[in-house]
């Protein structure tokens, strides 16, 4: 042991040391994770989307989440889709954003990709008063949820109707499809029968 560290110098180290997680403990217990629940982006009764952030946000970088379900359920409120994500991101600076939008028979997949287009533009209209910044944000689409994502950030069509402003990237997570018409025209799960049909022109219109 260094003869120059006295036991004077030892308990002012330990004070100091203490000092600072009593200081650090008390920043972190003051900064909160805030949610605000069922915000309406649009009339339907699943147009509507949840915004989970700290205390503390400003200019925060921005993550999209778009659920699963095979296109006709799932819900934004899923604790598979919100709590780990909310656990490491929002200590990470993040906001997470987790929408609704409407389902299968009522609403289509080019439908459902339109909702998504427009909880979209109302996140980048309203960011800045979550605390968040519209231009860092990231996609994130889960099975169904990811080939909306999907049609999306291939749309030309569908981001010049929104008035879209670009975003950082768009992350697809076990997507269910990308190309609709080859995989219609193959051996597949049901339930794509249910959501895309029989007509060739809008398996390539649903086709990342």
């Amino acid at each position: 042991m260094d003869a120059s560290i006295t036991k004077p110098n030892l308990h002012l180290i330990s004070l100091l040391i203490l000092f600072l997680v009593i200081s650090l403990h008390s920043n972190a217990s003051n900064i909160k994770n805030l949610a605000i629940k069922d915000l309406a982006y649009g009339n339907h009764p699943l147009q509507k989307l949840d915004v989970y952030q700290s205390s503390n946000a400003s200019n925060a970088p921005i993550l999209f989440m778009v659920h699963g379900g095979a296109w006709r359920r799932g819900d934004k409120a899923a604790k598979a889709v919100v709590k780990n994500k909310v656990d490491r991101w929002i200590a990470k600076g993040f906001i997470f954003i987790s929408i609704n939008y409407r389902l299968l028979p009522e609403a289509d997949p080019f439908k459902q990709a339109d909702d998504v287009a427009t909880a979209l533009k109302f996140v980048q209209s309203n960011a800045s008063q979550w605390g968040g910044d519209p231009s860092q944000i990231i996609l994130m689409g889960h099975s169904a949820g990811a080939h909306l994502i999907n049609i999306l950030s291939a749309s030309s069509t569908i981001k010049a109707a929104h008035e879209l402003m670009p975003w950082l990237a768009t992350i697809s997570i076990d997507s269910a499809v990308f190309n609709v018409e080859r995989t219609m025209q193959r051996k597949h799960f049901r339930f794509y029968d249910r959501a895309f049909g029989n007509d060739k022109d809008y398996w390539r219109s649903v086709s990342p």
